[in-house]
């Protein structure tokens, strides 16, 4: 059975709605939340809030695209009702807005993440303008994107992009999301005053915690491992010679960072970006200067040099899918993606996306529950989305200025 025809099971909805501001006539649209195709024969109910002189219940349902239409008294508070048959899937209070267009995406995990190519048609589906992203990380709400300039934060939800906080010039490169006692939270790395500090905040951007670095440093990649660790790399020495790889464990009481391996004068090695390998207990990290690969074992503290098919030239962001056998490589204008654990001398490596698509500086990636490739193009302004396969679906350009 396709996902189309799938029973849908209701865990979150946003809305996404358009009133006229003259006349009557209530338009909506709903869509399932990664992939953003309408789903049709819905029915829809709408009636106005408790209280209102006119309590008529409006009936209607979605066409072959989602949508619908209804023709309203007025703007102000209504009850919404969505179901699927028999099963009502949505019901809630909503406000009607004659000036902002609403859209209402459908989730069937609880882990699908809202795609901010749903909001192409609205007016808010541009990335504002000029923004450098130079970090993704996703979360069911909606994808966050850390810019470069003057490290701020925007997050795509179903009204469009939001500024969600300003971190000002603390040196924020990447950001991550994971989940901490069954809460999403995201986590942000700054380096203020030659002193590396980890930081945690709610979805809204709410501080909740921070940990400081055991050293002056700075730190220069992390990534989320297992059971609610986080990995960072560590660079210790002023001169960039000498880097620690460490965990801190928030399934603890009072967690702190603790040593997981130390990589010192290994040939002017110069650690930039991570990511952790789960389900084999490892962690990747490639060299930003020389752009070499290494594979540490966490369990032994081991490491190893990667041969690659040929070089990396500026590595700015890693990423693995959910198999964990391939390693995706954000660097200059490329996209690499290296096969791993093949047996060859060498890992094979594909220019991924060419020919379909040139990037102008690739520096940021999130892979989402279906292992698409979100990259994010720093001096292009504009994100993009690619299938496994290699094929461009979309992309999310930045408004004209």
């Amino acid at each position: 059975m396709s996902n189309r025809s799938r029973k849908l099971t209701f865990l979150f909805v946003c809305i996404f709605l358009r009133t006229d501001s003259v006349g009557q006539s209530f338009n909506g649209k709903v869509i399932e939340a990664s992939e953003c195709y309408g789903i049709a024969r819905l029915n829809i109910r709408l009636s106005p809030a408790q209280g209102a002189p006119d309590n008529t219940e409006l009936i209607t349902s979605t066409d072959a695209g989602g949508r619908f239409s209804v023709n309203i008294q007025g703007s102000g508070k209504y009850f919404l009702r969505i179901a699927q048959g028999l099963t009502q899937v949505y019901a809630n209070e909503i406000t009607v807005d004659p000036k902002r267009p609403i859209l209402i995406p459908f989730r069937r995990t609880a882990d699908e993440v809202f795609s901010p190519l749903c909001l192409a048609d609205s007016p808010g589906g541009r990335l504002p303008g000029n923004v450098r992203p130079i970090g993704l990380a996703l979360l069911p709400s909606g994808m966050l994107v850390l810019d470069g300039n003057g490290d701020v934060l925007w997050q795509g939800q179903s009204a469009g992009f939001v500024r969600l906080r300003e971190f000002g010039m603390q040196g924020v490169k990447d950001i991550v999301t994971s989940k901490v006692a069954g809460e999403d939270v995201v986590f942000v790395p700054t380096n203020p005053l030659g002193r590396g500090a980890l930081t945690m905040y709610s979805t809204g951007a709410q501080k909740k915690e921070e940990w400081d670095s055991p050293w002056i440093g700075r730190f220069t990649g992390f990534a989320v491992g297992a059971n609610q660790a986080i990995y960072t790399v560590f660079a210790d020495d002023p001169n960039g010679k000498s880097f620690t790889i460490l965990k801190l464990d928030l399934s603890v009481p009072s967690p702190k960072f603790q040593e997981v391996a130390h990589l010192r004068n290994m040939l002017g090695l110069r650690i930039g970006p991570v990511a952790v390998d789960v389900q084999h207990n490892r962690l990747f990290a490639v060299d930003d200067f020389k752009g070499d690969l290494y594979q540490v074992d966490l369990a032994t503290r081991h490491t190893q040099e990667i041969a690659l098919a040929h070089e990396i030239h500026e590595p700015r962001a890693l990423a693995l899918d959910a198999s964990s056998q391939n390693l995706y490589v954000a660097a200059a204008g490329h996209l690499w993606k290296i096969r791993l654990d093949t047996g060859g001398a060498r890992a094979p490596m594909q220019d991924f996306g060419r020919p379909n698509i040139k990037f102008k500086s690739s520096t940021s990636l999130a892979i989402d529950q279906n292992n698409n490739v979100w990259v994010g193009d720093e001096y292009a302004h504009a994100i993009y989305l690619l299938r496994p396969e290699g094929q461009v679906v979309g992309t999310v350009p930045a408004v004209p200025h």
